[in-house]
C-alpha cells in the first residue's frame, strides 16, 4: 500500500498552516514532504480534493508543465502565485477542466486576461486574477465568455464602473463578488444588480470612494445579500440606516473606516439585522453612545464576532458595553487601538469570560494586572493578541504557569521583553495547544531566540 495512504488526512491537513503571501519558513509541515510518495493522478485528485496551491507545492513552473501536459486535463482546481503571466496562460491552457483558478499577483494585463477568457473553460466557476492589469477590457473580456462563473475575485484591476456593469450584466450566476480596490465610483448604476445578479450573497466593495447616493441604493436593492464588507469607503449613518433596515439576511458586515457615528450604531443596534453573527465597525468613530447602543441590542441575538478597534473606547465605556453584553453569544472581541487601562481588562474579565478571541493590541496601559485578569477568567480562550500591552518579563511568566488549554495563538509584539520570557516561553507546559507565537520587536538576544527554536517542531514562531 502507497506509504502515504497510511497517514491520517485529517492529521495532515491540520499541520498544514498557509496563506498566500506568507513565507515559506511559516509553513510548520511541508506538503512536498507528505506527498513524496503520491504517483501523479494520486496528487491531482488530492489537489482537486483538498485546493491545495503549487505554491504550497513548493513546486517551479517547470515541474508544473510536465505534470500539466500529461494529466491537465484531470485537473480542476489550479492555484499560482506570482508566477508571469505568460507561463499561467500557458498552465490555463494544458487544463480544459478547471473549475477553480487562482491565479494571485500574476499581473496578468488585459490582452492575457482575453486569452484565458477564450480558453474554453466551460466548467469554471470561481476565478480570482486578484492584484493584476485587468482594467475594464479584460475584465469585459472575463464577463462576455465566462458565464458560469459563480465566485470573482478582480481585487485591484484598475476596473471603473464601465467594468463593473459589464459583470453585473454577464454573470447572473454570481453568489460571490470581489472588486476591492478599484475605481469603481458614483456612476454605476446599483439599481441594476438586484435585477441581473439575483443569487448574489456575498459583496466585498472595499476602498471603492462610495459614499451614500449609491450605497442606499445598493442596500435597497441586494437584498439577497447575506456577507458585505463595504469597509474603507466614504459611507455615513445614512448607508447604516438603509443597510439595517434592507439587508435583513446578512450574517456578516464590515463598515471599518467610515463614518459610522453615535447614529449609525444606534441604527445597527435597532434594525432587521437579526441574523447577523459578525459585525465590524473598526475606526468608524462610535463614540460611547454608538458602542454601548451595540450593546444594549435585543436584536443582535447572534452577535458573535464584534470588532470596535481605533473607537477611542475608554474602561467607562467598555463598562457600559460588556455589562450588557454579559450573558450574549459574544466570543470573539476585537479592541486594538482603543484607551483601556488595567481596569478596562478586569471589566473584560468579570462579563466576558465566555471569549475565544480576545485582541486588545495596543492598549499601553493594561500591563501586567491586567494580563493578569484576562488569563485568569478567559479559560476558554483560543486566541490572545497582546502586542503593546505593557506585559513585562514577569508577567509572561505568569503567563506560561496560567493554564489556558485551548490556546493555540498568542502575540506578544512590541513589549520590551527579554531573555527571560524567551526561557518561561519554552519551558511552559500550560499551552499544549499553542500553534502560533509572535515575539517580533521585543528585545530577545540572539541566545534567546536559539531557545525559542527548540519549539519549532510544534509552534510556528515569528520572532527578529
Amino acid at each position: 500500500m502507497n506509504h502515504f495512504k497510511n497517514i491520517s488526512l485529517a492529521f495532515l491537513l491540520s499541520t498544514i498552516s498557509f496563506v498566500e503571501g506568507v513565507e515559506e519558513k511559516n509553513i510548520p509541515v511541508s506538503i512536498e514532504k507528505l506527498t513524496v510518495n503520491l504517483d501523479d493522478l494520486e496528487l491531482i485528485e488530492f489537489i482537486n480534493k483538498n485546493h491545495v496551491s503549487f505554491r504550497q507545492l513548493g513546486w517551479g513552473i517547470e515541474r508544473i508543465e510536465k505534470l500539466l501536459q500529461q494529466h491537465g486535463s484531470k485537473l480542476e482546481y489550479l492555484s499560482v502565485y506570482r508566477l508571469n503571466q505568460d507561463e499561467v496562460v500557458k498552465l490555463v491552457a494544458l487544463c480544459p477542466n478547471l473549475t477553480h483558478l487562482i491565479a494571485i499577483e500574476c499581473y496578468i494585463d488585459a490582452d492575457n486576461a482575453a486569452i484565458i477568457a477564450h480558453s474554453n473553460l466551460a466548467k469554471l466557476k470561481v476565478l480570482d486574477l486578484s492584484n493584476s492589469f485587468l482594467r475594464d477590457e479584460g475584465t469585459i473580456a472575463i464577463a462576455t465568455n465566462l458565464s458560469s462563473l459563480e465566485s470573482l475575485n478582480l481585487t485591484s484591476n484598475y476596473i471603473s464602473c464601465r467594468g463593473m456593469a459589464v459583470i453585473v450584466a454577464n454573470l447572473p450566476n454570481l453568489i460571490e463578488l470581489d472588486l476591492t480596490f478599484n475605481f469603481v465610483l458614483e456612476n454605476m448604476d446599483f439599481s441594476q444588480m438586484t435585477f441581473n445578479l439575483p443569487h448574489l450573497k456575498k459583496l466585498s466593495f472595499v476602498g471603492n470612494h462610495l459614499t451614500d447616493r449609491n450605497g442606499i441604493i445598493m442596500a435597497q436593492s441586494l437584498t439577497t445579500l447575506e456577507k458585505l464588507d463595504l469597509s474603507q469607503n466614504d459611507l455615513t449613518q445614512d448607508t447604516v440606516h438603509a443597510i439595517a433596515t434592507h439587508l435583513t439576511k446578512l450574517t456578516s458586515l464590515n463598515l471599518s473606516y467610515n463614518e459610522v457615528g453615535r447614529e449609525g450604531g444606534e441604527y445597527l443596534a435597532n434594525g432587521n439585522l437579526s441574523n447577523l453573527s459578525e459585525l465590524y465597525l473598526a475606526y468608524s468613530s462610535m463614540h460611547k453612545e454608538g458602542v454601548v447602543a451595540i450593546g444594549k441590542s435585543k436584536k443582535l441575538p447572534k452577535l458573535t464576532t464584534l470588532d470596535l478597534s481605533i473607537n477611542g473606547i475608554t474602561d467607562i465605556t467598555l463598562h457600559d458595553f460588556a455589562i450588557e453584553m454579559k450573558d450574549s453569544q459574544l466570543r470573539r472581541l476585537y479592541l486594538e487601538w482603543n484607551r483601556l487601562s488595567d481596569m478596562g481588562a478586569l471589566v473584560i474579565a468579570v462579563n466576558l469570560p465566555q471569549l475565544t478571541v480576545l485582541d486588545v493590541q495596543h492598549n499601553y496601559d493594561i500591563g501586567n494586572r491586567g494580563i493578569y485578569e484576562i488569563i485568569s477568567a478567559l479559560k476558554e480562550v483560543e486566541e490572545l493578541y497582546l502586542s503593546q500591552t505593557g506585559i513585562t518579563n514577569e508577567g509572561v511568566v505568569v503567563l506560561c504557569s496560567t493554564g489556558l488549554p485551548k490556546l493555540t495563538r498568542l502575540e506578544l509584539k512590541y513589549n520590551y521583553l527579554g531573555d527571560a520570557a524567551a526561557a518561561a516561553l519554552v519551558q511552559s507546559r500550560s499551552h499544549p495547544n499553542l500553534k502560533h507565537l509572535d515575539v517580533q520587536y521585543n528585545l530577545i538576544t540572539p541566545e534567546g531566540i536559539k531557545r525559542l527554536d527548540k519549539i519549532k517542531n510544534r509552534v510556528n514562531i515569528l520572532h527578529d
